[in-house]
């Protein structure tokens, strides 16, 4: 997708002028005192005393990316650098409302670009997040509006974003469907032309959901040869995880360079001149992989 506005164009759009708002908090506080008279509430009781100036105060939070614009939050933090990687910024939690209940929204972002001679700190990748969080959203639009926000400031070769999330307007009300999760994505540039590009990033994400994680291996002590050919043998085929790294054996004058990809695995050897020792980095599901790593300390030598 080709954006056809620029950069000054995405910065006048984010931000809502100093004017004087047509409603005053008074005013606010009023609506939400009558609120709760249609609930049948009474508003000068103890515990509801306050809750109309609560309310409109956490309104006006959660709604305070209205009132922020891409310029605040950059504060020059664009350099010109000579990088042509992905730079992947994962599991960003999210916290919006949705625009038809102002019920909570409650998720997570992944954000991807390709540099094309420019970048962006990492830290304004989660502002510009949480600018536009902070409105009533509906999430495809949240989506967009990131990607949009990223492509106009940075020009880069591309890219992607992902949201991730659960909407308390399907979980407390109407169809009540508890651990429902809507995703939405954009991809921009070669995340959208490359399916090889498009895949990686996809992969990188995929390791972020919460039944995953990344645990490390490390110890001076080498592996029984016997005892690892066992546990390849009978439990390997029975659980599914990725490993990378170098692992050392007492039988063997080598360390050896190992990588796992599901159920799948190869052990090159390779000469080291370095002190022998363990050291790989294991993911997959936590119990697989927390699996593993007891059966790996198991494999070592007394």
């Amino acid at each position: 997708m080709t954006l056809s506005f620029s950069p000054d164009d995405i910065r006048k759009q984010s931000v809502i002028t100093e004017s004087k708002s047509p409603v005053s908090e008074a005013e606010m506080q009023q609506a939400v005192r009558t609120l709760l008279l249609g609930m049948g509430e009474d508003p000068d009781r103890e515990g509801l005393r306050d809750t109309p100036k609560r309310v409109v105060k956490a309104l006006k939070f959660l709604t305070s990316g209205y009132h922020q614009s891409l310029d605040e939050l950059l504060n020059g933090a664009v350099f010109h650098e000579d990088t042509n990687e992905m730079v992947l910024v994962r599991d960003i939690d999210l916290f919006s409302s949705c625009e038809h209940h102002i019920l909570p929204i409650l998720g997570r972002a992944h954000v991807a670009y390709i540099p094309n001679g420019k970048v962006i700190g990492l830290s304004k990748i989660a502002r510009i997040c949480e600018m536009y969080a902070r409105r009533l959203q509906v999430q495809e639009r949240l989506t967009q509006q990131i990607a949009d926000a990223l492509q106009g400031l940075l020009k880069p070769q591309g890219v992607a974003v992902v949201v991730e999330a659960t909407h308390m307007c399907m979980v407390m009300r109407g169809v009540q469907k508890p651990g429902s999760w809507t995703v939405t994505s954009s991809m921009q540039g070669v995340f959208a032309d490359d399916a090889r590009t498009r895949q990686e990033f996809m992969d990188l994400i995929r390791l972020s959901n919460d039944g995953f994680m990344s645990v490390s291996f490390q110890s001076d002590r080498p592996l029984s040869v016997k005892k690892f050919q066992q546990f390849l043998d009978y439990q390997l085929p029975d659980i599914v995880f990725r490993a990378k790294g170098v692992l050392y054996f007492a039988e063997s004058p080598k360390r050896h360079l190992f990588q796992l990809s599901g159920k799948r695995f190869t052990i090159n050897d390779s000469e080291w001149t370095t002190t022998p020792k363990n050291q790989l980095v294991l993911i997959g599901r936590k119990l697989d992989t927390l699996f593993l790593l007891q059966s790996l300390n198991n494999c070592l030598t007394q």
